[in-house]
């Protein structure tokens, strides 16, 4: 992760960064400073920050990143498009579903005209 990428975007849209700190993620300026440090900044703050200045999560991470590269992500690929695909995938095996259920009652319907 690119912590210097925060304090960098953050001065690129003429935010305060002590007043962004405190007031939209709720840490004291030391405390952030101390995680920037140690690279310990926790997820949700990072989250907060990411919702703040609308960017991705990925944002933060360079493309060579070796977690990034690990899991097959880079900052240009959306969380968002991954959700999609998924819901598109389960939508295709509902649609399945429905399908072999319809046919399964076509042939009951069937049967039971049969037997009349």
């Amino acid at each position: 992760m690119n912590y210097n990428k925060i304090k960098e975007t953050l001065e690129s849209k003429n935010i305060l960064i002590n007043s962004f700190i405190k007031e939209k993620v709720g840490m004291s300026v030391h405390g952030f400073n101390q995680s920037i440090r140690n690279g310990t900044l926790q997820v949700k703050k990072l989250e907060l920050i990411s919702k703040h200045l609308n960017v991705p999560i990925t944002f933060w991470w360079d493309n060579d990143d070796p977690l990034m590269v690990a899991a097959g992500e880079t900052k240009d690929v959306k969380i968002k498009d991954i959700k999609i695909e998924r819901l598109e995938e389960e939508n295709e095996w509902f649609r399945e579903l429905l399908r072999k259920r319809e046919d399964e009652s076509l042939k009951n319907e069937k049967r039971e005209v049969g037997l009349r």
